[in-house]
């Protein structure tokens, strides 16, 4: 599954940036689905094995193409708060997966339980095929006709089609996006390894890298073996459950405060502070001995772990220019399955030599070098336009053009600094 899911990041990344964002969008959540419920027919474990990495083919994919569209739809002003608030639906998917499990498996088995799982996916692969290609990409794809027919149907569907500066009776663009000369030099990058490989580039993608490792480093490694902790802890079977599912509800209120604290203090404080707090709440871990003192550390650890997640889905594509934004977050993703393959063996084997303490003093660390690691991220993208050229935002603030577009405010937005598209960067309220 894992290995699916690394090959499945760096592959629908590409795609993503390539051939289009609509593309990735629906074949992801396609495959997902369609190898998600025919786990139930395999009848043999190298089947089952084969269903499980198709799965994790497409898992992955969606994870780096879904948050890099979903962004290039809002504008700046409340980004921050709309992507973290995103990934709550995580939560709520563990919380149906959970439920189905303890309804389900004990009376049913686990084939009905893959089927149910993967069962919302058919609804939402439906209502992908009408989500249109992010305007973003069509610009720097040298469409700028189509991305303005895009933003037309986004201003109609929000009520705010007055804002635009011309509307054809059609309902049609009346107005053009201007694209600079250079702009083909921008195309041409589109999921490029040579400027994915950029100092400019890497100066931000290998902290980055480093530290999605160590969030997912320290995340599944408690994740996976908490049940083994909580068993070491004297905690009964039932208080396990209990402990686990109080755990999984922890994350909503977590994305509520860090959809608040990333628009608030930034981004990058947000993610310092949450590992910071994933730390201590691992250390506190080692030391309680009381139920409800184990379960209490434990809900803390995932209303952090919860702001993490969502800090880092959010700053990792909005640092990294359109171009390669995709494929870029699939790289940080699929360090995330490396980490997500090694740390829990590793957890595995020091608490089955009766090293509980020392396994669960690891991952605080981890979670600790990731925060320091923080320190080596220097754009803060709070409040920023999306980079649409060649450039992270540090880089365009120095530079007097950009590769890319420059035009008319369409969208009645707030506008942009030269060389940006301000009709891309602040889409209508909804």
């Amino acid at each position: 599954f894992f290995v699916g899911m690394f090959l499945g990041a760096w592959l629908w990344g590409i795609v993503a940036d390539r051939c289009g964002r609509k593309h990735a969008f629906t074949a992801t959540c396609c495959l997902t689905f369609t190898f998600g419920s025919g786990s139930a027919l395999a009848n043999s474990a190298t089947a089952l094995a084969m269903c499980r990495f198709a799965v994790g083919l497409g898992l992955g994919g969606n994870l780096a193409v879904d948050f890099s569209m979903f962004l290039e739809y809002l504008p700046s002003e409340y980004r921050g708060r709309a992507t973290v608030w995103l990934t709550g639906w995580s939560a709520a998917g563990n919380i149906w997966a959970s439920a189905l499990a303890w309804a389900v498996i004990p009376s049913y088995g686990w084939r009905p339980y893959v089927v149910l799982c993967a069962a919302p996916l058919l609804p939402a692969m439906i209502l992908r095929l009408g989500v249109k290609e992010s305007p973003r990409y069509l610009l720097i794809s040298g469409r700028p006709a189509e991305a303005a027919e895009v933003i037309v149907d986004i201003a109609r569907g929000n009520g705010r089609l007055d804002q635009l500066p011309r509307t054809r009776e059609s309902g049609r663009a009346g107005f053009d996006l201007e694209v600079a000369s250079d702009a083909g030099a921008v195309r041409e990058m589109r999921g490029s390894w040579r400027l994915l490989c950029s100092h400019s580039v890497l100066r931000s993608l290998v902290p980055l890298c480093l530290i999605w490792f160590c969030i997912s480093a320290g995340f599944y490694g408690q994740s996976i073996n908490l049940p083994s902790f909580l068993r070491q802890k004297n905690l009964s079977e039932e208080e396990g459950y209990l402990g686990v599912l109080l755990a999984v509800c922890a994350e909503i209120p977590g994305v509520v405060l860090g959809g608040y604290l990333v628009d608030r203090i930034g981004r990058i404080m947000t993610l310092r502070f949450a590992m910071l707090g994933c730390s201590c709440m691992l250390l506190l871990f080692s030391l309680v001995t009381t139920v409800h003192g184990v379960m209490a550390v434990t809900v803390a650890f995932e209303f952090a772990s919860s702001m993490v997640w969502g800090a880092a889905y959010l700053y990792t594509p909005e640092v990294l220019p359109t171009p390669i934004r995709a494929v870029g977050l699939g790289a940080c993703s699929a360090t995330t399955r490396v980490a997500g393959m090694l740390s829990p063996g590793l957890g595995q084997m020091l608490s089955a030599r009766d090293m509980l303490g020392e396994s669960i003093l690891l991952y605080a660390l981890i979670y600790a070098v990731g925060a320091c690691l923080t320190c080596a991220l220097s754009v803060e993208t709070s409040g920023q336009a999306l980079s649409d050229g060649t450039m992270l935002p540090s880089d365009r603030d120095r530079s007097e053009t950009s590769p890319l577009v420059s035009g008319t405010n369409a969208m009645g937005g707030k506008g942009g600094r030269k060389g940006y598209a301000p009709v891309a960067a602040d889409p209508p309220r909804p």
